[in-house]
């Protein structure tokens, strides 16, 4: 079970799910979220395949707030951060 993002619409087969924010989100951001999701692998690979609707829309995972809101620009600085640490390492 992977977690991952299309910016454009797409077609997947049978035990697919597909998850759309309620909320806009800019890219940089929705990478966090993937890799906050991508951690929950185990645990629902852990169960039943008839259980995992349930056992995921029951997960809860902690986001970055600051005053009491969610921090979008932090996790965007952890993207850029790590974008300019992958292209330090290419040179």
């Amino acid at each position: 079970m992977d977690f991952f993002y299309r910016r454009k619409p797409w077609y997947a087969g049978q035990f697919v799910r597909k998850i759309t924010p309620k909320i806009t989100i800019k890219d940089s951001s929705i990478l966090f979220f993937t890799t906050l999701l991508n951690k929950q692998k185990s645990r629902l690979l852990s169960v039943l395949v008839r259980d995992v609707d349930d056992v995921f829309h029951a997960t809860k995972i902690n986001l970055p707030t600051k005053n009491r809101k969610i921090d979008f620009d932090f996790m965007e600085s952890k993207h850029v951060d790590l974008e300019n640490r992958l292209s330090e390492e290419h040179k």
